[in-house]
């Protein structure tokens, strides 16, 4: 069986007809905005091709647009997506904010639609299927957790480096991860 989902992104706007960029500010078109959603920050080169994305989702997509734009001290995702999309934006990068659509489709007795991105669970599903997508893109996902190189890596070091104080394993990690090595999947 074959199963197929399209996920269409769309640029979510500052005024009609008018992509939201990074960093300006939201204005009071984007009010429209304030329904649930899964959303993704995309970052394109100067050529336009797509460099990197990081995915989530949110029960209000213009409260969760303003939380990176001003994160809070203790927000240690706002502030590390800020701190990465201040980045690209200063090398001359497009950042934009974009809402997930779709077909509405069913897995069993589970409804899939826009409208039904109020149910947290039905986002987290579209999330994790848009963070995979992703992935198959070659561009950077910016989500943690997703470098699946670096997980085995770490699993790799934590077997062998028992006696590594923390210093030493982050060292080694640093040059593994910047060699770029290649590891093999499970059997």
């Amino acid at each position: 069986m074959k199963f197929e989902i399209a996920f269409k992104w769309e640029d979510m706007e500052n005024k009609e007809g008018i992509p939201y960029r990074f960093p300006d500010d939201p204005t009071s078109y984007m009010k429209k905005y304030r329904i649930p959603g899964v959303y993704r920050w995309v970052v394109f080169d100067p050529n336009a091709k797509l460099e990197a994305m990081y995915v989530g989702e949110a029960e209000n997509l213009e409260r969760r647009l303003k939380h990176y734009l001003k994160p809070g001290k203790s927000q240690a995702t706002n502030l590390r997506m800020k701190a990465l999309l201040d980045e690209y934006q200063s090398q001359k990068m497009d950042v934009r904010f974009q809402r997930v659509a779709f077909d509405d489709f069913v897995i069993n007795a589970c409804e899939f639609s826009v409208s039904a991105l109020s149910d947290p669970f039905v986002r987290g599903v579209i999330e994790n299927l848009a963070i995979l997508e992703g992935s198959r893109n070659k561009c950077t996902v910016l989500n943690k957790g997703t470098d699946v190189t670096q997980k085995k890596i770490e699993l790799a070091l934590k077997s062998v480096t028992s006696e590594f104080t923390a210093s030493q394993k982050k060292a080694l990690m640093a040059k593994l991860l910047d060699l770029k090595v290649s590891i093999p999947p499970d059997n």
